[in-house]
């Protein structure tokens, strides 16, 4: 009673005479969400769902139905006693109903900073907004700038018997980056953020103090060391 019958005609329920379900002696016939299933002897028998509808998970209940012959009436016809009899269950209304489980996914976002370790200081806090088919589902979250993945759960995988197609967007970019999204669904999504790195330039100049080289000492060249934060860097020969 959980699916539209226009999914439940989509299911297939078997009929077993073995609490296994290993000896199949029919299959059902749905009509409008229904299981109609005609039995032609008594005993016991065991049903089972061996094909759910798309969109729901397939549901693992045996359910034992006992069927014998009563009888209903009887009769003189040409002169002898007729006694005639039908096949009745053990179910409440000769029917039971069966609940099959809407399919469920999660969606996974990982973020990525490409920014040097934030060596400009600039990372902050950023917002993703998950997407079914395109449109938002629920608010935009913001995260901590520290923050790396996000998941999403127990999303419904279909609508209308067709998968659902999930995306994720950075909806609340950082200033001064720049964002990348990657990835699907299924193997999960990757935000990378890159920043460009601040850059400067040094000058420097070589002034001799030797009456124009007049002893003629000067060297054919001299090297000078860059250091920043007290980190030498590459030197430079002039």
């Amino acid at each position: 009673n959980a699916i539209p019958a226009t999914d439940a005609n989509k299911a297939v329920f078997t009929v077993y005479t073995d609490a296994e379900c290993t000896n199949a002696i029919g299959t059902t016939t749905l009509k409008d969400g229904k299981l109609v299933y005609k039995f032609t002897s008594e005993g016991t028998f065991y049903i089972k769902e061996t094909a759910a509808p798309v969109g729901y998970t397939l549901n693992p209940e045996v359910k034992t139905v006992v069927v014998t012959q009563v009888q209903t009436g009887e009769s003189v016809i040409d002169g002898k006693w007729v006694k005639t009899y039908k096949l009745e269950s053990d179910l409440t209304n000769d029917s039971y109903t069966v609940a099959d489980t809407p399919e469920l996914t999660s969606v996974t976002v990982k973020k990525v900073w490409n920014d040097d370790n934030d060596r400009d200081r600039k990372r902050a806090d950023y917002g993703v907004t998950l997407y079914a088919d395109n449109v938002a589902v629920g608010s935009e979250v913001i995260l901590d700038k520290a923050t790396l993945t996000k998941t999403w759960n127990n999303l419904p995988a279909y609508k209308d018997g067709v998968k659902i197609v999930y995306t994720v967007e950075e909806t609340t970019v950082p200033a001064e980056y720049v964002k990348v999204v990657t990835g699907d669904a299924t193997h999960g999504f990757t935000i990378t953020n890159t920043h460009k790195i601040a850059e400067t330039s040094v000058d420097v100049t070589k002034v001799w103090s030797d009456d124009n080289n007049r002893d003629n000492k000067r060297p054919s060249s001299v090297t000078v060391q860059l250091k920043a934060n007290g980190t030498a860097v590459e030197g430079k020969t002039l």
